[in-house]
């Protein structure tokens, strides 16, 4: 098989996979209603907070973890990211803030 062969080939390949996914989607939004795939949950924390609001999370989530829940489940409860909880966490931690 030649170059331009195997190009032609994966982009026919290439093709068919968009198409697929974009027949996937439209199905989902057929079913769904609506063409919003990301939940606009209004437990998700805003994106702008005081030291004091982000000490509240990160509280809430230390509790959460305290109890065993996953990192994963307590973030979604909590309504931030794992991620963001443990890096205001360490903020926090290396002002002498929180233990």
């Amino acid at each position: 098989m030649s170059y331009a062969e195997s190009i032609t080939k994966f982009m026919a390949w290439a093709e068919e996979k968009i198409a697929q996914a974009v027949a996937e989607d439209e199905a989902f939004e057929a079913k769904a209603g609506t063409r919003n795939f990301i939940s606009e949950e209004e437990n998700f924390c805003p994106k702008r907070m005081t030291s004091e609001e982000k000490m509240y999370y990160v509280q809430r989530y230390l509790v959460l973890r305290g109890q065993g829940i996953p990192a994963k489940k307590a973030g979604e409860m909590t309504g931030a990211r794992p991620s963001t909880l443990n890096k205001w966490k360490r903020e926090f931690q290396a002002k002498g803030e929180l233990l």
